[in-house]
């Protein structure tokens, strides 16, 4: 009897398991060009800050991995969408000119973010938009 609770629960837990996605976040790799390029974009922006986080995603439904880009409270972003998505193409493929490996990432998430800080209160308001490797 022991035996056949044994595999009902190891199948149970197989069945979880293939079901289940499984999400790894690390620093990126860059070259030599990233100080000059982010400087270079920081300045023509108006951006205090650019931060990173790469993914790696495995699952049943395979691997993927990204690169998220925050572009920090910057000074001249357009309201308009379509403006805003041609700015964050721009933006990603600067982005991926320091990227050591660009091939790495399947797609580049660049979001631009409104960071407020009142007091020990911290607001962030966010639009973005993810872009496939081969877009930009």
């Amino acid at each position: 009897m022991r035996s056949y609770q044994t595999k009902i629960i190891l199948a149970i837990a197989g069945i979880w398991l293939v079901g289940c996605t499984f999400t790894t976040s690390y620093p990126p790799d860059f070259n030599g060009k990233k100080t000059a390029v982010l400087d270079s974009i920081k300045t023509k922006y108006g951006f205090e800050d650019i931060t990173f986080l790469a993914k790696k995603v495995s699952g049943s439904s395979g691997k993927s991995t990204s690169l998220t880009v925050k572009f920090i409270n910057g000074k001249t972003i357009p309201a308009d969408t379509a403006a805003s998505t041609a700015l964050g193409k721009i933006l990603g493929s600067r982005v991926k000119t320091i990227v050591k490996n660009p091939k790495e990432f399947d797609t580049y998430i660049i979001l631009f973010d409104k960071v407020v800080v009142n007091g020990a209160v911290t607001n962030e308001d966010y639009t973005g938009h993810e872009f496939k490797s081969d877009e930009l």
